[in-house]
C-alpha cells in the first residue's frame, strides 16, 4: 500500500508515529517518501544519518530504521534517537540477515510511493527528497528511479565532490536527453502550496539507456525508487539472500526494463571509513579507489534475471510490447555474462523468446 500525505487539517491531527510536515500547505496530496536505514554496528554514524533524514524540506516523509543485531552501541543511540524523533519506526533483527532482507523487512512496512534504501554510514544535505520528487512528478518518461551524486566524505571531510566519475567509464550512448513535461518549477497548486526550491529546468540531469550494463549510479543511499519499480523484482526469491549488492540488483533490473536518471549534483554524502563493502579510499583519475566488480553485480543480475525467466508470462503481460520484455531480458543476460556468468542463462533466453514465438503463432493462428 503506498501512502499520500493529505494536506490542511488532516495533517494536524497526524499522530506520532506519522510524518508532520513543516509547513502549513494548502488542499492537496503529495507523495510519501519512505526512507528505509539499515543498520549493522554504524551506531557511531547513525545519529547525524536519522538527523539529516528528518531535516529534509520535503515535509511527506517517513523513517524506517532496520537494527540488524549490531553488537556495538547502536541501541543506545536507537534510543537515544526515539526519543529525539518519537515518528522514527523501528524494527530489531533477530540476527544480521545481511543488507537485501533488512531492505525487505523495511519496505513491508514503509508505506510511500517513492522508496530510498540508506547504508546508515551515510547522511543527506536537506533537499534530497525534494529534488529527487520534482525530477519524478516532472519527466515525461516515467522511469524507475533516479539516482543523485554524492560527495566523498572522509573523517568528516569533503574530499571529492562526486561519486558518479567514480564508477567507471560508461561507454556515451548509455547517457541520453531528458524529456520534461513541466519546462520550469512544478506548480505549487499542484504541491499543495509547497514551493520546491529548485528549478527543474536547472538540474543536471541525464537519462539511463535500458541496455546499460555498466554502473553509472551513485552508491545505495543516492537512489529514490519508485515502489510500482521495486514491486516487479522484490518478491524474487534469491533477493533476500545477496548480504550485499542490492543496488545493483535493483538498478540493473529496473533500467532494464524502464529506465532511470541521473541527477548530476550532491545531494548527500558518501562516507568512506574503512570498512565499507565495497570502496577503499576515495577516487583518483585513472586509480580504481574500490575493488573490482568480482562477482556481486553478476550475482545480482542473474537473481533479477532467473526472477524474469521464471515469472515470464507474468512480465509478458506487463510490457508494452514483446521486443521490450527480450531487450531488457538480453540487458541482464549480458550483464551475468560480464563476469562469466555464460552458458546457462544464454540457453534459458533462447527458449523464453522461441516460447514466445510459438505463443505469438498460435495466437495468429
Amino acid at each position: 500500500m503506498t501512502e499520500m500525505i493529505k494536506a490542511g487539517p488532516l495533517l494536524a491531527a497526524a499522530t506520532a508515529t506519522e510524518p508532520t510536515p513543516k509547513r502549513a500547505l494548502a488542499d492537496a496530496l503529495l507523495p510519501m517518501v519512505s526512507f528505509i536505514v539499515v543498520n549493522y554496528n554504524y551506531g557511531r554514524f547513525l545519529r547525524q544519518c536519522i538527523d539529516t533524514i528528518f531535516s529534509q524540506t520535503y515535509p511527506a516523509i517517513e523513517c524506517i530504521l532496520v537494527d540488524n543485531k549490531s553488537t556495538d552501541e547502536s541501541a543506545a543511540i536507537i534510543a537515544d534517537l526515539k526519543l529525539s524523533y518519537p515518528q522514527l519506526q523501528v524494527i530489531y533483527e533477530q540476527s544480521n540477515l545481511g543488507q537485501s532482507a533488512a531492505c525487505l523487512d523495511g519496505y513491508r512496512k514503509s508505506r510511500g510511493p517513492y522508496v530510498v534504501f540508506v547504508d546508515a554510514d551515510d547522511y543527506y544535505f536537506n533537499t534530497f527528497a525534494e529534488t529527487h520528487v520534482l525530477v519524478h512528478l516532472s519527466l515525461r518518461h516515467a522511469t524507475g528511479f533516479t539516482s543523485s551524486d554524492m560527495t566523498q566524505v572522509v573523517d568528516g571531510a569533503v574530499v571529492l565532490g562526486t561519486t558518479f566519475q567514480a564508477r567507471g567509464r560508461a561507454a556515451a550512448r548509455q547517457f541520453l536527453e531528458v524529456a520534461l513535461n513541466t519546462p520550469r518549477h512544478f506548480p505549487e497548486a499542484a504541491a499543495g502550496g509547497f514551493h520546491f526550491s529548485a528549478d527543474v529546468k536547472d538540474l543536471p540531469l541525464k537519462a539511463i539507456s535500458t541496455s546499460a550494463v555498466e554502473w553509472v549510479w551513485a552508491p545505495t543511499s543516492g537512489t529514490m525508487y519508485r515502489r510500482d519499480a521495486l514491486a516487479m523484482f522484490i518478491d524474487a526469491p534469491q533477493f533476500p539472500t545477496l548480504r550485499s549488492a542490492t543496488d545493483a540488483f535493483f538498478n540493473f533490473a529496473i533500467n532494464a526494463f524502464v529506465g532511470s536518471v541521473l541527477i548530476e549534483r550532491p545531494l548527500g554524502a558518501y562516507r568512506i571509513h574503512g570498512g565499507n563493502t565495497f570502496t577503499r579510499h576515495p577516487s583518483l583519475n585513472n586509480i580504481r579507489g574500490y575493488e573490482s566488480e568480482s562477482d556481486m553485480a553478476p550475482r545480482a543480475a542473474k537473481a533479477a534475471l532467473d526472477h524474469v525467466l521464471n515469472n515470464f508470462d507474468v512480465f509478458d503481460r506487463q510490457m508494452m510490447g514483446p521486443w521490450q520484455l527480450f531487450r531488457a531480458i538480453s540487458c541482464l543476460d549480458g550483464k551475468t555474462k560480464s563476469r562469466g556468468w555464460q552458458g546457462f542463462h544464454s540457453l534459458r533466453v533462447a527458449v523464453a523468446r522461441l516460447r514466445w514465438l510459438l505463443k505469438r503463432r498460435t495466437r495468429e493462428n
